[in-house]
């Protein structure tokens, strides 16, 4: 019902004034995920940005936030003399459990548990479900700063044969799920060791085990080759497809897996991307909307959750395959906290937010997009009162 408000506003809005025609409409959605990824392990995000973002997502139906909370600045990139001097961030602060403010190098960027609550509660009464991600054993540089014994060589990287690495992940993971109000929650796991495939299976099936024994939820990952002879990832876990040569949508179809489509060709952007230090700069400043409305660069092609390959345009999911739950576009601080500002942030996703909705509602068999009156469309609906004005600074 909620949704199908959502629909009548924005008719009432493009009428200007003008009547709309009794009738009845059915109006439903092809995908249950119509989400998008906000990177707050790179860039501090306030409360209030992100439930006056959640307020502009919902209007256009977006019924997911992917909030990834921790994260670290690449290793190779910067200026940085030693590895523990590389930005890193965590940004939930640990109230229960004083031990693990270890992890927190900036208590100021922090969000409380009643903030996180309260912005968890202000998603849901606008039907948007808060996905919080904690990434590990990659990108785990909060932890390793504060734990430099679980480290790899390769410093943001956990060693999972360390007695107490699989513990502290756990440890947080205990802290923080009491905060969580969703059935699935995301432990990252991506960019991990090829080479140590098994101790990287063990430690995603552990987790998975320990999340839902502890609080009846769900995991979901990134999808990650991890090439083990021995050991596969539980057909329980939800992927998040993002590259291939990390996961294939079809094989894990064909496997049983549940998966969401994030393929970067189309879902990714990088805020701020000036080239610098990043060369080559491979994702967009700005999401891409063109590559949405002409997938593979066909034109007229419409981008939906069922397409995922760019490059072999003829191995995608059918529609309405039984293991695409749907799609999250994705928003990443590469370039770190100083790159961006939050309303730059709202301005590269502004675009991108509501026709990512409108494909994965709509799907293969829906309404495509009207590409001759898009920017006249997108101009009135993002600017109403009803989305929200652009958050705030």
């Amino acid at each position: 019902m909620f949704w199908g408000t959502r629909t009548l506003l924005q008719e009432l809005l493009i009428a200007n004034g003008t009547k709309i025609p009794p009738g009845h409409t059915l109006d439903a959605p092809a995908y249950a995920t119509r989400g998008f990824m906000l990177d707050a392990g790179r860039k501090w995000y306030t409360a209030d940005f992100l439930k006056e973002l959640c307020t502009y997502a919902s209007f256009f139906k977006i019924s997911e936030f992917h909030y990834h909370s921790s994260d670290n600045y690449p290793l190779n990139r910067g200026r940085n003399e030693t590895w523990n001097e590389v930005f890193s961030h965590f940004s939930l602060y640990p109230e229960n459990n004083t031990e693990l403010q270890g992890i927190i190098q900036r208590k100021n960027e922090t969000l409380s548990r009643a903030e996180f609550e309260d912005f968890q509660m202000h998603c849901a009464q606008r039907g948007v479900t808060v996905i919080p991600e904690i990434e590990a054993p990659g990108h785990a540089l909060a932890i390793t700063k504060w734990k430099p014994e679980l480290a790899l060589a390769k410093k943001d990287l956990l060693n999972l044969t360390h007695p107490d690495a699989v513990p502290t992940v756990k440890a947080i993971w205990a802290e923080f799920l009491p905060w969580f109000q969703t059935k699935e929650v995301h432990i990252g796991a991506d960019e991990y060791d090829p080479e140590l495939a098994d101790d990287y299976i063990n430690f995603v099936n552990e987790m998975a085990n320990f999340v839902n024994t502890t609080s009846g939820k769900r995991i979901r990952i990134w999808g990650t080759h991890e090439p083990s002879e021995n050991l596969t990832i539980s057909k329980d876990i939800i992927i998040q497809h993002w590259q291939y040569g990390q996961s294939d949508p079809v094989q894990l179809q064909n496997d049983g897996y549940q998966l969401i489509n994030s393929q970067d060709w189309w879902a990714y952007m990088s805020l701020k991307n000036d080239h610098s230090p990043i060369l080559p700069a491979t994702y967009p400043q700005f999401y891409n909307v063109t590559r949405t409305l002409n997938f593979a660069n066909v034109p007229g092609w419409q981008w939906d959750p069922s397409l995922f390959n760019q490059v072999n345009t003829t191995q995608q999911l059918a529609a309405g395959a039984s293991g695409n739950r749907g799609a999250i576009l994705a928003a990443w601080s590469d370039n770190g906290p100083d790159a961006t500002t939050q309303l730059e942030a709202y301005y590269a996703m502004r675009e991108g937010i509501p026709v990512v909705a409108a494909r994965a509602w709509s799907g293969s068999k829906g309404v495509n997009i009207s590409t001759n009156k898009l920017t006249e469309s997108l101009a009135l609906l993002a600017r109403t009162s009803i989305a929200a004005l652009p958050p705030r600074q």
